[in-house]
């Protein structure tokens, strides 16, 4: 792991920086990026639910796999409850995730469960980094990155981008430093650049496409490539919905068992 000052002369973040026209900024600017990051959380996460039905592609090895699967998201206070799950193909229809987390405290339950098995199967601390569902996202990028979970540092702007590198504060956590693009107009997240323990670069996700509700942009074609495997998988959330009621019985281990 490289530490957050270090890691802004990353070659990976020097190059993307230089690439599209950043300027690098010094390490006075730092205050502003924890603003600039919180302005981004509060565009994710400004509507207290959300409904969507997404078609996921995962290619891998010259093959695609197609599935389609409904997610739910209820943010009330902390709480943030998400289930998803798989309505095709067969092979997995059925199947599904659900997580419940505090967003203050990063306390969190997940479960996934199959079919066959017949009960939800509780997810470990660890197994939130497997795969979901054989996709490049894992189980903890689709519940999402909390507000505080990571150190923020300007690493570089330009007229219509800021470019924030984030390190995360548990050493426990799956990667060891995200590079954010977020766009000025909107504060909508438009690419993070994942990398390892090793501080290689592991995997890119880029929002590709956004829906409007009020004004406010929601993420509505995601594409996340493993730099690693070349595997990508792509989440077109073509039918969006905001501000569904939702109780929670709709989430939880025992909704996934219904």
């Amino acid at each position: 792991m490289f530490s957050l000052i270090s890691s802004l002369r990353h070659p990976a973040i020097l190059a993307l920086v230089a690439a599209i026209g950043f300027a690098p900024v010094s390490a006075a600017s730092a205050q502003d990026a924890d603003a600039i990051m919180r302005d981004a959380h509060k565009i994710l996460d400004h509507f207290p639910s959300l409904v969507a039905e997404v078609d996921m592609l995962i290619e891998a090895k010259g093959k695609e796999r197609q599935r389609a699967l409904r997610l739910l998201t209820k943010q009330q206070g902390d709480r943030k409850q998400i289930i998803a799950t798989f309505r095709a193909p067969e092979a997995i229809k059925g199947a599904g995730y659900a997580s419940d987390m505090n967003m203050a405290t990063g306390t969190q339950k997940s479960f996934v469960y199959f079919p066959s098995v017949g009960k939800p199967r509780a997810i470990k601390a660890k197994g939130q980094n497997d795969s979901f569902f054989g996709s490049d996202f894992s189980y903890s990028d689709i519940a999402g990155r909390r507000v505080g979970q990571d150190s923020y540092e300007l690493a570089g702007e330009s007229d219509a981008y800021f470019i924030i590198a984030a390190t995360p504060k548990d050493k426990a956590d799956p990667y060891s430093k995200l590079l954010y693009q977020i766009a000025k107009s909107n504060k909508t997240v438009r690419s993070i650049l994942f990398f390892d323990k090793n501080g290689r670069e592991l995997k890119r996700l880029s929002n590709l496409g956004f829906q409007e509700f009020e004004g406010v942009p929601v993420i509505a074609l995601s594409l996340m490539e493993n730099l690693q495997t070349g595997g990508k998988t792509t989440l077109d959330r073509g039918d969006v919905q905001v501000d569904v009621i939702l109780l929670d019985d709709d989430f939880g281990p025992e909704a996934l068992a219904n």
